[in-house]
């Protein structure tokens, strides 16, 4: 599917604040609520949409800390990296899994309440998954603003 620019404002407004509702998106776009409704609805059947969130303050709920893991297999089977990737997908603690080339072989971002939370993550779950040989850690001291894909235009 191609986007338009009334696509991609719809987007913009969408990432910036999902719960709009139909009436007030149709107003920033200059559009009556049905086209909008349509417009969505193709945006989501095209797998554009994947879904819509709402973002939680992690440290109001009580996860205060994020680290990125950098994790290095020692074995790159087909095999080794199924069962990595479905074991991490248990971890509720890993809020974020990305295979990559380079140095590492995934990264995960992660999210817990303290130091005594991670060591029990890493000494009882990622190190015990098959084919882990190492996990390199950085603590985020600052989390800046998370960027959008579209930017809303004036």
């Amino acid at each position: 599917m191609k986007i338009d620019k009334i696509d991609e404002k719809l987007l913009a407004l969408l990432e910036n604040d999902a719960s709009l509702t139909i009436k007030q998106l149709a107003s920033h776009l200059h559009l009556s609520a049905t086209p909008v409704h349509e417009r969505i609805k193709k945006l989501k059947k095209a797998g554009i949409i994947e879904s819509i969130k709402a973002q939680i303050n992690r440290h109001k709920v009580g996860l205060g800390m994020m680290i990125i893991c950098e994790v290095s297999m020692d074995s790159h089977t087909q095999e080794s990296i199924d069962r990595f990737e479905k074991e991490v997908g248990k971890l509720n603690e890993v809020v974020e899994c990305l295979h990559v080339s380079g140095q590492h072989d995934y990264i995960l971002k992660v999210v817990l309440p303290d130091m005594n939370s991670y060591r029990e993550l890493l000494m009882q779950k990622l190190s015990k998954i098959p084919a882990v040989g190492n996990v390199n850690s950085s603590f985020v001291l600052h989390e800046l603003e998370r960027k959008q894909y579209f930017k809303p235009t004036p």
